[in-house]
């Protein structure tokens, strides 16, 4: 099992796009059809672009649309 993950996330609604993880020797995509993996990237992009949120009262900027997302497991957790 990997025992890190890397997503892009919505900084609007958190929602996340898991774009890699490590397992030994670095970071690599876990989808083996990479055209699948693009074609989701893409989609999240175009789901999330314009993202709103009612319930925040601040607008993000959609340059900053998007953050890195690190989950991160330990031994023994």
């Amino acid at each position: 099992m990997a025992n890190n993950r890397m997503y892009i996330r919505c900084r609007t609604c958190g929602e996340k796009y898991m774009i890699g993880k490590i397992y030994l020797e670095g970071y690599f995509i876990q989808e083996r059809d990479k055209i699948k993996f693009y074609d989701g990237l893409e989609k999240f992009y175009n789901d999330h672009n314009f993202c709103t949120d009612e319930k925040l009262d601040k607008e993000i900027n959609t340059e900053n649309q998007f953050d890195i997302y690190y989950e991160t497991n330990y031994k023994g957790e």
